[in-house]
């Protein structure tokens, strides 16, 4: 059995430190930044007035990214009607040639308010580490 002491932040579900958003933002390969450029473009053309923001968050965010590392993705948007989550993750969601994944959550601003009122781990982590795309 390990000892509290051998334990490190990560084990002990703590957060760990973090570059600073400039660094972490240029750590982002430019092949992923074009990708998300293009699946947030889809996402504007599908919501209009209702999209709020796309965030990358995970890995990618952290830099802490390897081949095996799908994308994370944030997308915040105005109150949808049901149905309509679906088919922003249909615009969001992709598989490159490559082995790309990116993986989107949709939230509405109210969700995402709510989610933060009861310090979901989630929402935590994306709002420590995520980069606003």
């Amino acid at each position: 059995m390990t000892s509290r002491e051998e334990l490190n932040a990560y084990d002990l579900g703590l957060p760990l430190p973090l570059a600073p958003l400039e660094e972490r933002r240029h750590r982002v390969p430019p092949e992923v930044v074009l990708l998300l450029k293009t699946r947030k473009e889809r996402a504007m053309r599908l919501l209009g007035e209702r999209f709020r923001e796309m965030r990358l968050f995970g890995s990618y965010a952290r830099g802490q990214f390897n081949e095996d590392s799908d994308v994370d993705v944030l997308v915040v948007t105005a109150p949808l009607a049901p149905g309509e989550r679906a088919r922003v993750v249909g615009e969001v969601a992709c598989t490159t040639p490559e082995g790309l994944i990116v993986s989107p959550i949709v939230l509405s601003d109210v969700e995402l308010d709510e989610l933060r009122r009861r310090e979901a781990l989630l929402v935590q982590d994306i709002d420590r580490e995520g980069i606003t795309l």
